[in-house]
Parts: C-alpha cells; sequence; structure tokens
C-alpha cells in the first residue's frame, strides 16, 4: 500500500509530529486546541527559514528588475525586490559569473547597472505540492524539532529529531547540488563575508574560492 506525500500545511505538520510521536491535528488554518495553535505559529517562520538556507531548484525563479530610483551613496541605481523573493541567489545577466558590487538594504538592491537588472532568487513557495520531498522532510524536521521539547518534555526526542534532521540536509545538500552541478565564481573576500552575513551559512548550489 502506498500513501500519497504531504500535499497541505497541515499534512507537513503531521508529519512532523509523527517524527517525535505525537497525535495529528485536523487543521493549523482555524486552529483550535494548543498544538494546532503552536504549529501554526511555526508554519511559516520555519518555512521561509529553510528556504532561505538552499538554493533549492523548485524555488528558484529568474526576474527582470526595473530601476526604481536612485541608489545610496556608492550605487547610482536602486531596484525593488519581487514580493516573493526570500533569497537572491545571484545578480546579473549570467548567473553562472554574476556582478558582485551591490548591496541589499531593506528589500531594494543598490547596484549601477542602469534600467533595469536580472536577479536569479528563491521565491517564497507556499503549495505544498510544488515543493520537493527532500525539502518536505526537513521543513517537517524543523517544525518537529521547534516543538519537541514543548509538546513531549523530553530531551532524548529533542536530540534524535536533531541527528535525522542532520542527515537530511546532508542528503538535500548532495541530491539537490547533482541536479545542478556546481561552478567555479570568483568572489571577493568582502563580498563572501557580507553574503554569509545575510544566509546560514549554507549553499549546496556554488563553491566560492576567494
Amino acid at each position: 500500500m502506498t500513501t500519497a506525500p504531504p500535499s497541505t500545511p497541515v499534512e507537513v505538520c503531521n508529519l512532523a509530529l509523527d517524527y517525535i510521536g505525537e497525535k495529528p491535528i485536523a487543521s493549523i488554518e482555524a486552529p483550535t486546541s494548543t498544538q494546532e495553535e503552536t504549529m501554526l505559529r511555526w508554519y511559516d517562520h520555519v518555512r521561509l527559514t529553510v528556504l532561505r538556507e538552499y538554493v533549492w531548484n523548485f524555488a528558484q525563479q529568474y526576474a527582470t528588475l526595473a530601476r526604481s530610483g536612485d541608489g545610496d551613496a556608492q550605487y547610482a541605481d536602486a531596484y525593488l525586490l519581487p514580493n516573493d523573493c526570500v533569497r537572491v541567489n545571484t545578480v546579473g545577466s549570467d548567473r553562472y559569473n554574476p556582478i558582485t558590487c551591490f548591496d541589499i538594504i531593506d528589500r531594494t538592491i543598490h547596484a549601477s547597472e542602469g534600467n533595469s537588472l536580472n536577479i536569479w532568487y528563491n521565491r517564497s513557495v507556499t503549495e505544498v505540492t510544488y515543493m520537493d520531498s527532500l525539502f518536505v522532510n526537513i521543513f517537517a524536521l524543523r517544525l518537529a524539532l521547534k516543538v519537541a521539547y514543548k509538546f513531549t518534555k523530553k530531551k532524548s526526542v529533542v536530540e534524535m529529531v536533531s541527528g535525522m534532521l542532520a542527515a537530511e540536509e546532508s542528503k538535500a545538500a548532495s541530491v539537490d547540488g547533482q541536479e545542478r552541478p556546481p561552478r567555479r565564481i570568483q568572489h571577493s573576500k568582502y563580498l563572501t563575508a557580507r553574503k554569509q552575513g545575510g544566509v546560514l551559512g549554507r549553499d549546496n548550489r556554488y563553491y566560492s574560492f576567494s
């Protein structure tokens, strides 16, 4: 007998609850219990966090941004990020040879590129059916880790989930990277330091050489 993969937010939540041995819930859209309220509180926060951590293939989006005004003191032009952008991956027409002179301030890219600017970014994917299965596993485990002690009061459960999460993250980095092999990109040490300050230090798509 086979079962369908999770296709709704509550099914992702129930997968998370399975990991910690808790009973399933009925809804997070209209919560009626403490468990449902807790899962609702964490759901979108964890979803966006995991989307920012990796250059997920399923979440990648290309956009050409129109100049929106003057840049800051260092750059001539400003470009507003798309509303669904959760992580900027590369800036410039060639994603494997991106421009490296820009800043991101208050959801605006400051650069000196003229009337338009091309970017590749991770979009905020909300439809569970569009999510990669490896992403869903990590998403559910992250949810489980956030609520494990609150629901079970057992440190052993937290440690177990943490170990499972580490294994799934390693698998995701390997598989997702194989689907789009890494390219060598030269970055300045300044740029690398600045970018790592805005993400969690994991990038399963590109290798950087300073």
